[in-house]
């Protein structure tokens, strides 16, 4: 819990960047927060699906554990996430202060939790996922 506590901060941090959204007050940092949750959360499962994988010696045993061909499923979902990820925080950082947010930004959100969503269902019940799980109620 303390690991998603940490990626969460850092990826707040590292998401707001020195250019602009200082405070979420701000309607920049308002328009980019829901990404940066995001972020934080397809971060975290980035890191830790790999480790649930059966055969790893990091993993549970199944059935509480990923099965190969699951991994990569969950992998291109994964994959597909963040390049979402990455034109969702090109657009926020574009964004000029107090500027409305795109169109193109308002539509990456859903598509981006949807992914998200799936690749949670996709990890077994565990307290990995009840990590993720929580992490995620934020959205």
């Amino acid at each position: 819990m303390k690991k998603l506590s940490v990626a969460l901060v850092l990826a707040l941090a590292v998401g707001c960047g020195a250019q602009g959204c200082a405070t979420f007050g701000s309607v920049k940092g308002q328009v980019a927060k829901p990404y940066f949750v995001a972020h934080a959360v397809l971060k975290a499962v980035s890191e830790s699906e790999p480790r649930l994988v059966c055969g790893r010696p990091t993993a549970a045993p199944a059935p509480a554990c990923i099965p190969l061909e699951a991994h990569h499923s969950i992998s291109a979902k994964i994959e597909k996430a963040a390049t979402i990820d990455i034109k969702a925080n090109t657009l926020i950082r574009d964004l000029p202060e107090g500027a409305a947010s795109p169109a193109a930004l308002l539509a990456l959100l859903p598509d981006l939790w949807a992914l998200i969503d799936e690749i949670l269902a996709g990890i077994p019940a565990g307290p990995t996922k009840t990590q993720l799980n929580k992490l995620a109620e934020v959205k």
